[in-house]
């Protein structure tokens, strides 16, 4: 796959005066580059997933100045990649001024005038921001940004929400805000450069208590079985498929083998057997690495392949 360079930049500091929401009524107040890293953050994870490299040019919670960021996406400072960034994503919150405004509201995202290239990558990323999260388009702009207009490559700054607008600033507040935000904005990347978005694979489900997993190996297939009450269940549909027996059925939440039921459990959608159960019914070999009490792993043979002890 094609080694693609991404510049990520959450706009301003942690410490940049007055760049933070007018006071809530308990009397806190949002900084801008809260939002602006909590989200670099977590793009930067989509970006990685999807085999982009990326390189952070605003690390650390000072305000790195707007020349040192742009020269290291150009690569005019060593950027460690040794080659410039192929596109670079500057992310913002948007405000009027400095006290509680509710006129100005959504998502606008700034390019270079004339960049046909900046263009496509501000109408792809504006295009899933305003389909994942609920505010308005406020469409695309230009203006003469240091990030956008000194960038040697596609560029585009990310103005999320307004942070003085009372509803907005509690969204960009929020955590789900600000994973809709850089989910968005990878999906947009993608979209540019042409590749299909690599979704979060989901999180595992819990097992049952009492169990752990345990290696289940039938001659050169690994499989992921479980220790269940120390007793080792194998995936059947895996081990069945990999010792090459035929005849078999799963219904109604049970297993048979060659016409012989077998105690069969259900766990996240998966039917395990008891691999012991594969040797009683004569149809394997199971043996328990390194004892039955202490498994770690569990070896399975076909019943006719002779082992020599």
């Amino acid at each position: 796959m094609e080694k693609i360079l991404i510049a990520v930049d959450d706009g301003h500091g942690m410490y940049t005066a007055g760049k933070r929401t007018p006071l809530f009524e308990d009397g806190t107040y949002m900084k801008e580059n809260e939002f602006n890293r909590a989200v670099v953050d977590k793009l930067i994870v989509h970006l990685k997933r999807n085999c982009f490299d990326v390189l952070h040019v605003s690390a650390g919670d000072t305000d790195v100045p707007l020349k040192r960021r742009t020269d290291l996406a150009n690569n005019t400072i060593p950027n460690g990649f040794g080659r410039k960034a192929d596109a670079m994503v500057s992310v913002h919150a948007n405000a009027l001024g400095i006290a509680w405004n509710s006129k100005a509201k959504g998502i606008e995202i700034f390019y270079r005038s004339g960049y046909k290239a900046g263009k496509k990558l501000a109408q792809d990323i504006q295009e899933y921001l305003v389909k994942g999260t609920p505010l308005i388009n406020r469409g695309l702009k230009t203006s003469n940004l240091h990030i956008t207009r000194e960038s040697d490559m596609p560029a585009a700054l990310v103005e999320g929400a307004f942070m003085d607008n009372p509803e907005e600033a509690l969204l960009l507040e929020s955590d789900a805000y600000r994973s809709e935000c850089a989910e968005e904005i990878a999906r947009g990347l993608c979209q540019f450069f042409g590749r299909t978005y690599v979704e979060v694979p989901p999180a595992a489900a819990p097992l049952p208590d009492g169990a752990y997993p345990v290696n289940v190996v039938v001659g050169g297939n690994e499989f992921d079985g479980l220790i269940i009450d120390g007793r080792s269940w194998s995936p059947a549909r895996d081990v069945i498929t990999a010792l090459g027996i035929k005849t078999w059925m799963f219904e109604k939440k049970s297993i048979s083998i060659n016409g012989t039921a077998v105690e069969t459990k259900i766990i996240n959608g998966i039917g395990y057997i008891k691999s012991v159960d594969l040797q009683t019914i004569e149809v394997a070999k199971v043996f328990l690495e390194p004892d039955a009490v202490n498994t770690k792993r569990v070896i399975i043979y076909p019943k006719e392949v002779i082992i020599n002890e």
